[in-house]
Formats: structure tokens, sequence, C-alpha cells
């Protein structure tokens, strides 16, 4: 983050929103904050679904048993991102290169302060083997792939509960 928007807010409001500190335990947290939100996009999809299994098939159950078990599968996602996320801090090298980068793209000066994060796929030799390929597959592959074979089971489960109730579609 750079500009007249860093001086303008306060330390506070710019380390949560734009991760621009110099202690880089919280970029890092802010980071893993930012992926696991990004994932949940997807990860919260199946809950829905799983709720109106529950609703079909498990009638006896008390209502916090219902919402509990139908976020297992998004916390175990959400679980799965944060634990990952540190491994992509960037290194000292790497931050260094994606800061002249930056000063390279958008002309600032040397004496300006410039917080970078990024990744990459061309320089992972100076990020410790770490790159986009890597966070691709294993943080949003991974799970974009498990929440929507996760989803089309569950359609699949509440077609066979609906059919074997003999529930039949609403003229609507």
């Amino acid at each position: 983050m750079f500009g007249p928007l860093a001086n303008a807010l306060p330390r506070e409001a710019s380390v949560v929103v734009f991760q621009y500190t110099e202690d880089s335990s919280c970029a890092l947290t802010n980071k893993s904050i930012a992926l696991v939100l990004t994932s949940m996009m997807w990860s919260l999809i199946p809950v829905t679904a799983v709720l109106q299994l529950i609703g079909l098939s498990r009638l006896s159950w008390p209502f916090w048993r219902r919402i509990s078990v139908s976020f297992v599968f998004t916390t175990l996602c959400v679980i799965d991102v944060a634990g990952l996320s540190p491994g992509f801090a960037p290194t000292a090298d790497f931050a260094v290169l994606l800061e002249d980068i930056v000063r390279d793209l958008y002309d600032i000066d040397q004496g300006s302060k410039v917080a970078a994060a990024g990744s990459t796929a061309t320089h992972s030799e100076i990020n410790d083997g770490r790159s986009l390929i890597t966070i691709m597959l294993y943080m949003i592959l991974a799970t974009y792939t498990l929440s929507y074979g996760f989803f089309v089971c569950l359609v699949v489960l509440h077609h066979a509960t609906a059919h074997k109730r003999q529930m039949t579609k609403s003229e609507k």
C-alpha cells in the first residue's frame, strides 16, 4: 500500500484493511484471514444443502445439532486454508523484489514506504520454492473441488431421500 491513503488512515485501520505493517506476524495474520474469507465463498455452498438434507432425513435432531453438523465441512476447509496460509508469506528476498516491482510499476521514490504482498510463478527459488501454482492447487483448487463435489453428492442424496419418501415436485 502506498499513496495518500497510506498517510490518511490511522495505522490500526491500514493494518486491518491493507496489511500495511512492519510487523510481519500481523501482516501474516491478515493474509491468513484474507485467504480464509476468500475460500469461504465456495466452502459455504454445501451448508444449505446439508441443512436441507438434515431437514428431510433427521427430523428428530434439535436445531443446534442441525446447524453444527451443517457447518462441519466449512469448518474443516477453513482450518485447512488457515493452516496452510503461513507457508505462503514471502521471504525477505522475495518481499524486496515485490517492493521493487511496485516501485518501478507506479514510479514511487525510494523514500516512500511500500508494502507489497503477492506470489510468484517465476521466482519461486527466492521464495523458498513456494509459488502461485502451490496456492492454486492446495488452497484453492482442492477446497473448491471438495466443496462442489460434496454439494453434488448432497444433491444426489436429496433426490434419493425425496424419491424414497415418494415426494413429488410442486406445480410451481
